[in-house]
């Protein structure tokens, strides 16, 4: 029963001897005014902002802090602040920053065991103060018949676009056409081209059949696509009916197989006049079976 008295006894003596010192733990502090200098500070200019504040019953030292945290996007910055006096009055002074012109606040510093409120500060406009204005971001300007040049360029696209569609659809399929129809013309021009040199040539001999042979084969290779030129006259009558796209194999291995025996047996002469005309009309059969077939029109009278 002893104890909580002696113990209530030195708490009431330690908090005397705390207010007779005039000592106090983070205590508020109550500012009377604020000085700003220079008066006027601009926006990004170091400024000090003097805080006279009621230090009655505290025993002051000079303290200076400078370890502030980094202020939000827009807020001024504390660079340091100390507690000092002014014309012999305690003050807390702040070094600060501000970052945009108009009214800010500097945050609550707590400092020597004081708190100190925020403290209003307004920088100006250097714009301002030297009769400008801040900047306006105008509209793009426009070139000088940029609105025609733009819609001729979207017409000539739109033009060659259109253009690439109809080649795609119509120009591409003529122009392989008249490929293949360059390229069928030629076998044929270069097959007329040998009978007629066998013809001014003369004779009837074994080098003239070796050419009709040779001629024929490279006739029958071009227009069916098979090597003729590496098959014999059995071989070649020996194949399908469907081998060639007109029925000329019986005619072709014939002359082949004739041709062969009068190169090959020694023999000279043979119906070489008949076996041009021959050739000639087995070239017009398969001109006629593999010429390059003109596409149907719609409502045309095969329709």
């Amino acid at each position: 029963m002893t104890r909580r008295p002696l113990r209530g006894g030195l708490a009431l003596a330690a908090l005397a001897v705390l207010a007779a010192g005039g000592v106090r733990v983070g205590a508020q502090s109550r500012v009377l005014a604020v000085e700003f200098e220079p008066t006027t500070y601009f926006v990004g200019q170091e400024a000090l902002a003097v805080a006279f504040f009621d230090a009655a019953g505290l025993e002051l030292k000079s303290v200076r802090r400078s370890d502030f945290p980094e202020p939000g996007p827009g807020l001024p910055k504390i660079l340091s602040a100390e507690l000092g006096e002014r014309r012999g009055r305690p003050a807390l002074i702040v070094r600060f920053a501000a970052w945009r012109p108009g009214p800010s606040a500097l945050p609550p510093i707590g400092i020597g065991g004081l708190d100190f409120p925020a403290i209003t500060v307004e920088a100006a406009s250097a714009l301002a103060a030297f009769g400008r204005e801040p900047p306006r971001p105008l509209p793009q300007r426009e070139p000088p018949g940029f609105r025609r040049r733009l819609y001729l360029a979207g017409g000539v696209f739109l033009f060659a676009a259109a253009a690439a569609v109809a080649v795609a659809l119509f120009g591409l399929p003529w122009f392989r056409r008249l490929l293949a129809g360059w390229a069928f013309s030629r076998v044929r021009r270069d097959f007329n081209a040998r009978l007629a040199f066998i013809r001014e040539r003369g004779g009837d001999g074994p080098e003239a059949w070796a050419l009709l042979c040779r001629a024929l084969r490279r006739l029958l290779s071009a227009r069916s696509g098979l090597n003729f030129e590496a098959l014999c006259a059995g071989e070649v009558a020996a194949l399908p009916e469907s081998t060639l796209a007109a029925p000329i194999l019986p005619e072709a291995s014939a002359l082949l197989l004739a041709g062969d025996y009068l190169r090959f047996g020694g023999l000279g002469g043979g119906e070489l006049t008949a076996a041009l005309e021959l050739a000639e009309e087995l070239a017009e059969r398969l001109d006629a079976a593999y010429a390059p077939k003109a596409p149907r029109r719609a409502g045309g009278p095969d329709a």
